[in-house]
């Protein structure tokens, strides 16, 4: 006896368990659609009229592509004219560091025979020096504010050119050329990353307790498509804590490595997860 239970009861049970074969491995299979996990939606930062649309929907960008070109003729004047002030100080500096060049120059070679000269021609050749000192300084910061004026000039020139902000794809145009959209109001543009692409998975209750983030798996993106059809490995990054009760079915959300323009949102893919047999 051992506790409460008889030792023949004890040992049949454990005869039984251990003649009861190991559940075999399994291939779980499941079907999603691809899909982004960032999007973006581009709007104007500066006014004026639609000048080109440089893209299609559903066309594969790259990070930094020109993608729509606002009017530019103003800001472009702004620019030239800003260009054309720096230009201007530039030379009023130049100038004036060689007149101070010279004053100080004289006002040395006066030091050197003082005592020859009066005292009113040194005071005129230190404030010479003085007085261009005071220019050149005045010279410098019309300079360095033309130069700020001429950076704000081209920021707002560089606005009227957007371009994408990651590799991904044009999944909507929402105006067309002419179009004088509102700053920061009306959306231009939707554009998905290519970079954070995953699949949401839809599986059988019954393998709920089996399926844990992290698990690798195969899947084929557009198999039944031999032309675009693509193989890859993803990772389980997501078991949704909760089933949905009219299918008794869980959601997974898998993370899909990028892949160009071969996997894009919206492409269906199948799923195969390999179970590795567990005892019963």
């Amino acid at each position: 006896m051992i506790g409460r239970w008889p030792v023949a009861l004890l040992h049949g049970a454990l005869v039984a368990l251990s003649l009861m074969p190991p559940a075999e491995a399994e291939t779980v299979i499941g079907e999603g659609v691809i899909r982004s996990d960032e999007r973006v939606v581009i709007k104007s930062k500066v006014p004026g009229p639609i000048r080109r649309i440089l893209v299609r929907e559903g066309d594969v960008i790259a990070g930094g592509q020109p993608l729509l070109e606002m009017d530019n003729e103003t800001s472009y004047a702004m620019v030239e004219a800003a260009a054309a002030e720096v230009r201007r100080a530039a030379a009023a500096l130049l100038e004036v560091r060689g007149a101070l060049e010279t004053a100080t120059r004289e006002y040395e070679r006066l030091l050197k025979v003082r005592d020859l000269i009066t005292v009113k021609e040194f005071e005129l050749s230190r404030d010479a020096v003085r007085n261009a000192q005071a220019a050149m300084q005045t010279r410098k910061e019309e300079l360095f504010k033309a130069q700020k004026q001429l950076d704000v000039a081209r920021a707002n020139f560089n606005e009227t050119l957007i371009v994408a902000p990651f590799n991904g794809v044009v999944s909507r145009i929402h105006v067309r050329e002419g179009d004088s959209p509102k700053v920061s109001e009306t959306p231009l543009l939707d554009v998905l990353s290519l970079e954070k692409l995953y699949l949401e998975v839809a599986l059988p209750l019954p393998y709920l307790g089996r399926i844990r983030e992290g698990m690798t798996l195969r899947f084929d993106v557009e198999g039944e498509t031999t032309a675009i059809r693509t193989s890859s490995t993803g990772k389980i990054s997501y078991v949704y804590p909760e089933v949905d009760p009219r299918t008794r079915m869980f959601l997974v959300k898998i993370s899909v490595p990028p892949a160009g323009s071969r996997v894009l949102p919206g492409m269906f893919a199948k799923v195969r997860i390999e179970l590795q047999g567990t005892a019963r």
